[in-house]
């Protein structure tokens, strides 16, 4: 669905995961790209072809499976020439499959093409309207993206809408390198910034400064 719609950006929503996590459509005026491909590949396929969206590329604010799930079936369908990741998160590339044999029973189809992030990528995604900034301590990796005019984030799994309630710290992450990344991104925007989270429905910044428990008790520490 679309979740907004102004004059240089379109957001479109889908939550196709049995892990509730979000993917992002994201047109621009300089092409269309797909923020964290997750969940099922084919009707992902289905709502571009019905929108009649063209999509260039694929990136991940991070390798954990269930927010890459759909890429390998995407890039089969020949859409999203390559999934971007951070450098620092190949490790977590050998580690998906692991996971998926753990909570889902079944091998993890990686990407037919991954592409680590360069300083040319991020000039492209400039042209594009988009910054991004690599935030490690969910993993090692993580990055965050969002308009240059800082007026909506794609922060992956470093905010999660607060009604999600979730508040525990998982045994992988970082907490001292993840506490230094959420308070940069409370440091960096404001309270009127726009959130479209990994998990959840979109929010304000003002509202997760103040109602979110994760963020509360990991800054409060």
């Amino acid at each position: 669905m679309i979740l907004l719609d102004t004059k240089s950006i379109r957001i479109h929503g889908l939550t196709v995961s049995p892990y509730k996590t979000n993917c992002f459509i994201v047109e621009t005026q300089e092409g269309s790209f797909i923020i964290d491909p997750a969940g099922d590949g084919k009707a992902i396929a289905e709502y571009l072809w019905l929108q009649k969206i063209s999509v260039q590329f694929l990136i991940a604010t991070h390798y954990h499976f269930d927010h890459v799930s759909a890429a390998h079936t995407l890039q089969k369908f020949g859409i999203g020439e390559t999934l971007y990741l951070h450098p620092d998160e190949r490790p977590n590339i050998k580690q998906a499959n692991t996971y998926s044999l753990l909570l889902e029973k079944r091998a993890f189809k990686k990407p037919q093409s991954i592409t680590l992030i360069d300083e040319n990528f991020e000039n492209h995604l400039k042209k594009m309207g988009f910054l991004m900034k690599h935030l490690p301590g969910h993993t090692p990796g993580h990055i965050i993206l969002y308009t240059r005019d800082e007026k909506f984030l794609f922060p992956g799994d470093l905010i999660i809408n607060n009604l999600l309630n979730i508040s525990l710290t998982l045994f992988t992450e970082d907490k001292k390198k993840l506490r230094h990344s959420i308070l940069q991104i409370l440091d960096l925007f404001l309270d009127t910034t726009v959130i479209f989270p990994g998990h959840g429905r979109p929010s304000l910044m003002e509202v997760e400064r103040h109602y979110n428990s994760k963020i509360n008790i990991i800054c409060g520490e």
